[in-house]
């Protein structure tokens, strides 16, 4: 017989420091800034009753009753691939974050990036400026000497 899992989410439990500043921020960069505090273990504890009814419903679908009618054998299968499960979904979520990680630096990278040009640009724009002044002045000047 095959089983099926439905797909489910599960978010780490994550800390948001403090913000030092009011300046406003992605999404992205709120969670670069977060920190995991919890492993898979505290994961599994955490969320052990959802993976429990994952397992019992992917390994017996016809069984009525749920986790607490089965026998003590299926109870430690139930167990294993609940384990199995919610091991799988946590890596999922830690390379998640981690792509989060990279996706947040290049976005901090591109930023600078065009900063840089920005203020380039700004300062291009005053060099001609001043040289147009300067051009200005000189014609002036000259306009003067003509007469």
């Amino acid at each position: 017989p095959s089983t099926s899992i439905s797909p489910s989410f599960f978010f780490l439990m994550i800390r948001r420091p403090p913000r030092s500043t009011l300046s406003s921020s992605s999404a992205a960069s709120d969670v670069y800034k977060r920190q995991v505090e919890e492993g898979p273990r505290d994961f599994y504890i955490r969320t052990e009753a959802f993976w429990l009814a994952m397992a019992v419903e992917a390994l017996f679908p016809d069984h009525p009753g749920g986790y607490l009618k089965l026998a003590p054998k299926q109870h430690k299968k139930c167990i294993k691939e609940a384990g199995m499960y919610c091991r799988m979904r946590y890596d999922e979520a830690i390379a998640l974050i981690e792509q989060l990680k990279y996706v947040e630096e290049q976005r901090r990278v591109e930023d600078e990036y065009f900063k840089n040009v920005r203020e380039q640009k700004r300062q291009a724009e005053e060099e001609r400026e001043r040289r147009q002044a300067e051009e200005d002045e000189e014609d002036e000047e000259s306009s003067k000497s003509d007469e």
